[in-house]
Parts: C-alpha cells; sequence; structure tokens
C-alpha cells in the first residue's frame, strides 16, 4: 500500500494512528525543504526513527542518557562503518551495552524526532510498506499512541523552554552569592545540575524534573543573578561539521521516474541505476552515502550496478523517495538548470566513450568524473539563482572565464568550491581531482582522467552544450589530446555514438 500527501491535509498524529490501526509494516518519510526523517513500523508499532541531523543519532542519545562517554562512541564509530541499526547491535554483541540500554536510547531517539515533526509547520510524505529486511530485537517495539501522547507533551514543553531560552546551547554558571542557603529544594536541586561545563540542553536532559520545571527554575535563578551565561557550546555532535548535500535539489524529471520505477513489482535496480546515471546530484549524494559507510570503493567497481548492489533494494529507496517527495513538493526554480544538467550528461558520455576509445581501465569512472565535473555550480546556483544567472551572463558577454567572474561575485570559484564539498563528502579520490582541477590541465598534467575529461569539455564546448565561457578550452584540449595520443578526427568521430541530448521537459 503506497501513501502519499502533504502534511496540511493529513497531519502526523493521524499518519501514525492509521498506520498504527492497520498493523502496517515499512518506512513512513515525512520530508520539508530542508528537513527530512524516516520511521520504521513494524505490525503498526514503531521500530526507529532516522534523521540526517547528526546530532541525533543513536550514539548521541547513547551519550545523553550516561550509557557511554563521548570518547567511547567516537572510539566505536571509528573501528567500523554500518547503519546506525547495526551499530546498536554491535554494542549489544560486544558487551558494551545491555539490550535494555539500548532499547532505552532507540526509545529516546523515536521521542525526540517525533517531537520535531510534530512540529512542523509544511511537509510531505510516503508510506512504502516493503517488508524490513533485518530481524526486529525482542523490546524494541514501542506503542505508536505512547509515542505520540509523550512527543506531544514534549512538544509542548519545548515551546515553553525556547520561550525562556532561545539558545538551548549556552552554558551557565554559578554566581557568588550567599542567598545560595535560601533556596526553595527544587531550585537547590537543579543548582547542583550547574557546573560550568553542560549545555542547557544537557542540564534539561539530566533534570528529574522534567523540562518545564527545570526551565523555569533556571530562569528564575538567572533573573535572580544566582547564574550567569559564560559562553555556548557546540556539542550536538560528535563529528566535524559537513557541508550538507542532502537537500540540494535533483533534477526536476527525477521525482516522476523513481516513483514510477518504485511502482513496478521487477528489475527495479537496473532502472534504478538508469535513473541515477543521468543526475549528478543525485549520484553524488549516493557516493557520499556509500562513502560514509564502506571502505575505499575500488577503482574497478565505480559504477552503478556496483553501488546499487551493495546499498540493496531497501536502502536505496530509503535514499531516493525522500529526494522524489521533495522533487514533487518543495521544486526550486533553478536558472540554467537544463543547460548544466545537458552539459554535465553530455560530458560523462563523451568521457566514457573516450575513455573506452584509449583503452582507459576504468570507463565507469570516466562517466562519473564527467557527471560531477561541475559539481560546484549545482552548488553556486542553489545558493543564488538570481545571482548565477548575472554570473554566466557576464561571463558570456565580457568573454571571462566563468571562474574569474565566480570568483568576483561569490568569492570562490565553481571548482574550489566543489573541490572542498567532494573532500568532505569522501567521494572517490579520482572524482574529487577532476571536480577541483578540471580547467587545470595542461601540458604537464599526466594524469589521463584529467585529460580524458579536458577533451570532453572542449569538445562539448565546440558543440555548444552548456552555459560556462572557458577561454583556455580548446588550448587545453589540445594538450590533452597530445597527452593521450588521440588526434582531433578520432576524437570528435565518437560523437556519431553520442546524441547531443535527450529530452527534457523541465526549464528554469
Amino acid at each position: 500500500m503506497a501513501l502519499q500527501g502533504n502534511l496540511r491535509t493529513v497531519r502526523v498524529p493521524e499518519l501514525f494512528s492509521f498506520l498504527h490501526q492497520l498493523r502496517k509494516t515499512g518506512v513512513l518519510y515525512i520530508v520539508a525543504e530542508e528537513e527530512e526523517r524516516g520511521f520504521l513500523f513494524f505490525s503498526g508499532n514503531l521500530v526507529y526513527a532516522t534523521t540526517k541531523d547528526s546530532s541525533k543519532r543513536l550514539g548521541n542519545f547513547l551519550v545523553r542518557l550516561g550509557i557511554v562517554t563521548p570518547e567511547e562512541l567516537q572510539a566505536e564509530i571509528s573501528r567500523e562503518a554500518g547503519t546506525e541499526i547495526y551499530f546498536g547491535q554491535r554494542l549489544v554483541d560486544s558487551g558494551r551495552v545491555s539490550r535494555q540500554q539500548l532499547n532505552a536510547a532507540v526509545q529516546e531517539q523515536i521521542l525526540d524526532i517525533t517531537q520535531d515533526v510534530l512540529m512542523w509547520g509544511s511537509g510531505a510524505f510516503h508510506f512504502d510498506d516493503n517488508e524490513i529486511p533485518f530481524a526486529i530485537p525482542d523490546g524494541v517495539l514501542i506503542s505508536t499512541h505512547a509515542i505520540l501522547l509523550e512527543a506531544s507533551r514534549r512538544s509542548d514543553e519545548k515551546e515553553h523552554v525556547r520561550g525562556l531560552f532561545p539558545d538551548l546551547c549556552v552554558v551557565l554558571r554559578r554566581s557568588e552569592s550567599e542567598e545560595e542557603a535560601i533556596l526553595e529544594p527544587e531550585a537547590s536541586e537543579v543548582l547542583c545540575l550547574i557546573d560550568g561545563k553542560r549545555s542547557l540542553e544537557q542540564v534539561l536532559f539530566a533534570s528529574p524534573l522534567g523540562s518545564r520545571a527545570t526551565a523555569s527554575s533556571l530562569h528564575s535563578l538567572v533573573s535572580r543573578g544566582l547564574l550567569h551565561q559564560v559562553g555556548i557550546k557546540v556539542h550536538a555532535s560528535l563529528e566535524p561539521p559537513v557541508p550538507e548535500i542532502s537537500y540540494l535539489p535533483v533534477a526536476p524529471h527525477t521525482a516522476g521516474k523513481i516513483f514510477s520505477i518504485f511502482n513496478q513489482e521487477d528489475s527495479q535496480l537496473p532502472r534504478l541505476c538508469e535513473v541515477l546515471a543521468t543526475d549528478p546530484l543525485l549520484t553524488a549524494k549516493v557516493l557520499k552515502f556509500v562513502a560514509s559507510r564502506h571502505a575505499d570503493i575500488p577503482r574497478g567497481s565505480l559504477q552503478y550496478s556496483y553501488l546499487a548492489s551493495i546499498l540493496g533494494t531497501f536502502q536505496l529507496r530509503s535514499l531516493l523517495i525522500p529526494e522524489a517527495l521533495r522533487g514533487f513538493y518543495f521544486p526550486r526554480p533553478q536558472c540554467f538548470w537544463k543547460d548544466c544538467w545537458e552539459h554535465s550528461y553530455f560530458v560523462a558520455r563523451l568521457a566514457r566513450q573516450l575513455a573506452l576509445r584509449i583503452g582507459y581501465a576504468y570507463p565507469e569512472e570516466a562517466y562519473i568524473a564527467g557527471l560531477l565535473h561541475n559539481l560546484g555550480i549545482y552548488i553556486l546556483m542553489d545558493n543564488g539563482p538570481d545571482k548565477y544567472r548575472e554570473v554566466v551572463q557576464e561571463s558570456v558577454s565580457a568573454r571571462m572565464d566563468i571562474e574569474e567572474v565566480e570568483e568576483d561575485h561569490f568569492g570562490i570559484s565553481h571548482t574550489r568550491i566543489g573541490g572542498v564539498y567532494a573532500e568532505k563528502w569522501g567521494l572517490p579520490r579520482n572524482i574529487v581531482l577532476a571536480i577541483k582541477y578540471h580547467h587545470k590541465v595542461d601540458g604537464s598534467v599526466t594524469n589521463p582522467l584529467l585529460n580524458i575529461l579536458a577533451v570532453a569539455l572542449d569538445v562539448a564546448h565546440e558543440q555548444g552544450v552548456g552555459t560556462e565561457y572557458l577561454a583556455q578550452s580548446a588550448e587545453q584540449g589540445q594538450l590533452a589530446l597530445k597527452k593521450l595520443q588521440l588526434n582531433r578526427k578520432k576524437a570528435l568521430s565518437i560523437l556519431e555514438e553520442i546524441p547531443r541530448a535527450v529530452p527534457l521537459e523541465a526549464e528554469c
């Protein structure tokens, strides 16, 4: 049963109650323009909740509950990659935490994430009733109604707390005062939790009085001068901050293709690979996800069939359905989007055919490098569509190199920002090099992938595919042809094997 709609029509409590009454098993995806949550149901009860917000990962709740220390958690995270579900099971199997402790952390995580979506003003949902491909451990099923009641109560408390303390990352410290001796029992109990190190959020979590009463007592103590703010603690995630690609919009036509494939029963993975292979941002998102949970991808395995096989249908659906939902319900206009997409796709196909022509050992790597080489343009374009329109127009009219104009308008070029993000997302090394240096190919470059890309870019530029003005395109193409020991006539002959473009209805 596929269930899809808008949160303005069907609210989250109604959705949860409906799935509970029908005893449904599957995943409920809820997305907003820049938010995303997933809820796993088994026979109508909640099993797990997921989010891309690193502060709400399971390990952080184990720390908040005092089950593990931040240092112990970081050591465990570094030891082995994997999904959060299997991460929790590893901790149990190793004897580091008990099943009861893990279940308590999972329940706290579900409550926290459910509380979030109850406060959303807008969003869309899709229920995917595929079977969950792992066994449900004993004791993890949580009553859906109990979760809703508790999450609603916490949402009300959070509103009250935010009214008193807008920033929960502040750190409070006791003031020197004799008044401490005449405090009420509740205030004294709260004051004992203040050590000048823990954030307000941690204090509220640790207090046995509840968030509302604790926040009220703390606000009173601050008003009386017994407590004062000494700083802000950024403690939400144990990992260094990484730029997020999750909410960059994929191609407008991608959403319909994804749902069309998922609505058919057979041969989903090959057709999903075809969709991935035409969308630069979707490919980057999948690569980032794989890189965060697996060892380095062997160069010979850098192909869509391999990525799909190691993810599996369930995980791939979990990645793609939110993208499709966001594309349907939160479309974002992009200036020159069609031209950028056509350019990336055309260069990818040129690069693969060139790789095959010269006997390069990794033609699929060349394809993905061609597809992702302009990753930085999509990032800049999403950051400021109107401004990027000006960049392209100025570059073409003044015959200035696109990177120079980008630096003037954004303070950074698409090659630099694309490379920074690609490195932080853990994309394969040669793909990172292609993103960073595809406009820096000269006679000294010996990397065959960069030379293949330089030739592909020159051919695309000559064919008028794309929006970039590249002053050195022809010169770099000629130098790259020499390195590849390929003449221009043979390079241009691959155009006969590649259609210039494919139909695309979406316009800017």
